[in-house]
C-alpha cells in the first residue's frame, strides 16, 4: 500500500520534519530540486533551453535551485520571477544569490519572457499552500503558458491547483508531469487536479516514513502486492467454499445488468452464482451465463408471491448483490427492505437499491440499524440523492462526505467517480487505478458483481472493497489497451479479470 495524503497535512509534515526532526528545509530544498533535474535529465537532451518560472515563495525556491543544478549538467537554463520579491521567503532569497553568484540567467519581466521560446517550462509558481483564487499576473502568466506550451512540468503540484480537493483555483498549470515528493497528493487525485497534472512521479526527498502512518489526514492506495490480502484457494476446497451469490438485478428492459453483474461475480472465482430477474430475462441469461442459477418472477405477480421467492433465495445465499438494472417502485422497494431485514448474510447494494433507499426514510433507517456487513457502490449523482448534498459539495470534499456517510451508518461505501474512495468511516482507500473509458453504461455493473465476489471471501470488509475497485480498475486500464478509452464497453472489462486472476494466483502462492 502506498499512503496518499492532504496538501494541508504535507505543510504540517514539511514543519515537522524542519522544526522537531532537524532536517534543514535547505537539505529537503536540494533533495527537491535533484529529483525534478533528474526527471528532467531523463527526458530532454543536455543543452536543451529551459525556462524555470518561480514564485517568491518556497515552492520558487525549489525552482530556482532546479535552474541551478541543471545549468551545471550542461542545460541552457533562465528563471523567470513572478511576484514581488519584497514577499519573499528567506530560503528564496537564499536559492537566488546562489543562482546569482554562478551568474544564472534570468528574464526579467514578462514581456521578455513572451517573446523568448523554450523547450520545456518548470512550474515552481505556486506549491501545496495555495488557497486564494489565481489573479492578477499570476493568472495572466499562468494562462500564457497553457496556450503556448505542451511541455510543463510542474513541482510538487500544478499551480492553480487545491493540494486538498484538486479543484482549480480560477486557472492553473496544466502539466505534462508533476514531480511531488514524499508521497502522492489528494489534489492531484480528485477533480481538475486528476486532469492538469498529467504524469504524477512521487520522489522520495528523505522525509520520515513514521509520519505519514501517524498522519490522520494519510490515506492508502493499493498496489499489485496488496493482492497477497486476498485469501488463497484451497486445493480440498468445493464450489460452496468460495460463496454462494444471489445477484437481484435487470427488470424488463435491462437483461444486460444482470448478465454482467451475475458474470463479474463468477469470474472473479465466485463458487455458485444465482440471478434472481423478471421472467423476460431468464431466456437470455440462461443462454448467455449457463454457469449462472436463475429464478424469475413476473412484474404482474402478486407482490407477496416475488417477495416469497426472493425470501427463499436469500435463504440460500451469503452473499446478496442488488440493484442494477432494477428500476424503481414499490415492488422493488419491498425487495430490498426484504434483503435488509435478513440476518447473516453479506449485502452489497448498488444503483437502483440505492435509489429506492434514497426516495424512503423508512429503508434508510433499516439500512442505518441493520447488523450485516453491507456495501454500497453510489456513483456522485446517486451520492447527491441520497445525502440531499450537490454534486458540487460532494465534489468539494470527497473523502470527508464519504467518512462521514459510512461512519452514520456503519456500512462501507465505495463512492464512484473519475477517482473513487472506499471507506468504512475510518480507514480511506483511494483508488488509482482506471481510466476515463470506464466511463461507460454497465461498468458499475461489473464493480458491483467484483465486489460481492471479493466480500464473500471473508477478509476485512473496507479491504474487500478496496480491492474490488482497485481490480476494476486495472482491468478497464488493460482493456483501453486493447481498444480505447473511447470504445470500450463494460465486457471489455470483464474479459480482462481471467488475466488479473492469474496475477492474484501467483501472489498467493508467493504469500
Amino acid at each position: 500500500m502506498k499512503h496518499i495524503i492532504t496538501g494541508s497535512e504535507m505543510k504540517q509534515i514539511d514543519k515537522h520534519t524542519i522544526q522537531t526532526i532537524g532536517i534543514p528545509s535547505l537539505v529537503l530544498m536540494e533533495r527537491v530540486a535533484l529529483s525534478v533535474a533528474d526527471e528532467i535529465s531523463k527526458d530532454y537532451e543536455s543543452g536543451s533551453k529551459i525556462c524555470c518560472v518561480c514564485g517568491v515563495g518556497n515552492n520558487g525556491a525549489d525552482g530556482v535551485a532546479v535552474s541551478r543544478i541543471l545549468m551545471n549538467r550542461g542545460f541552457e537554463t533562465f528563471i523567470y520571477i513572478v511576484g514581488n520579491k519584497e514577499k519573499a521567503t528567506e530560503d528564496f532569497l537564499k536559492q537566488l544569490s546562489v543562482h546569482n553568484n554562478i551568474d544564472g540567467n534570468i528574464v526579467s519581466d514578462f514581456e521578455k519572457f513572451k517573446k523568448n521560446k523554450f523547450d520545456l517550462i518548470v512550474d515552481a509558481v505556486f506549491g501545496v499552500g495555495l488557497s486564494r483564487p489565481v489573479g492578477g499576473i499570476f493568472g495572466e502568466v499562468i494562462d500564457f503558458i497553457n496556450d503556448n506550451y505542451n511541455d510543463i512540468y510542474s513541482v510538487d503540484i500544478p499551480s492553480g491547483i487545491d493540494a486538498d480537493t484538486g479543484m482549480k483555483l480560477n486557472t492553473a498549470i496544466r502539466a505534462a508531469k508533476t514531480i511531488t515528493f514524499g508521497c502522492n497528493k489528494t489534489g492531484l487525485l480528485f477533480n481538475d487536479g486528476k486532469d492538469y497534472a498529467g504524469q504524477v512521479i512521487v520522489a522520495d526527498i528523505g522525509f520520515p516514513i513514521t509520519l505519514f502512518d501517524n498522519s490522520p489526514n494519510s490515506y492508502y492506495s493499493l498496489e499489485e502486492a496488496d493482492f497477497s490480502l486476498i485469501p488463497v484457494r484451497k486445493e480440498n476446497s468445493n464450489k460452496g467454499s468460495y460463496g454462494k451469490i444471489l445477484v437481484v438485478a435487470g427488470n424488463d428492459s435491462m437483461s444486460g445488468a444482470a448478465f454482467i453483474c451475475a458474470k463479474a461475480a463468477l469470474r472473479m472465482g465466485s463458487g455458485m452464482v444465482k440471478v434472481f430477474t423478471t421472467i423476460h430475462n431468464e431466456e437470455y441469461i440462461r443462454n448467455n451465463l449457463p454457469e449462472a442459477m436463475v429464478t424469475t418472477y413476473s412484474t404482474d405477480d402478486q407482490a407477496e408471491s416475488v417477495i416469497k421467492k426472493v425470501e427463499e433465495d436469500i435463504k440460500w445465499c451469503d452473499t446478496v448483490v442488488a440493484g442494477p438494472g432494477i428500476g424503481l417502485g414499490d415492488l422493488q422497494t419491498n425487495i430490498i427492505r426484504t434483503i435488509l431485514k435478513k440476518e447473516g448474510i453479506k449485502i452489497v447494494l448498488d444503483a437502483d437499491a440505492i435509489n429506492n433507499i434514497s426516495f424512503n426514510e423508512s429503508l434508510k433507517d433499516a439500512l442505518k440499524s441493520n447488523n450485516n456487513q453491507i456495501v454500497i457502490t453510489p456513483h456522485i449523482g446517486e451520492m447527491s440523492k441520497f445525502t440531499g448534498l450537490s454534486v458540487s459539495e460532494i465534489k468539494n470534499n470527497h473523502i470527508n462526505v464519504a467518512k462521514q456517510f459510512a461512519g452514520s451508518y456503519g456500512i462501507t461505501i465505495i463512492m464512484k467517480d473519475s477517482v473513487t474512495t472506499v471507506t468504512d468511516g475510518n480507514k480511506v482507500y483511494i483508488n488509482t487505478s482506471g481510466n476515463s473509458g470506464m466511463a461507460t453504461a454497465g461498468s458499475g455493473d461489473v464493480l458491483a458483481g467484483i465486489t460481492a465476489a471479493m466480500v464473500s471471501k471473508n477478509m476485512d470488509f473496507c479491504i474487500a472493497g478496496a480491492l474490488a475497485a482497485y481490480i476494476h480498475g486495472i482491468a478497464g486500464d488493460l482493456a483501453s489497451e486493447k481498444t480505447s478509452p473511447s470504445y470500450m464497453i463494460a465486457t471489455d472489462i470483464i474479459e480482462q479479470l481471467a488475466d488479473i486472476t492469474k496475477t492474484i494466483d501467483r501472489k498467493n502462492i508467493k504469500s
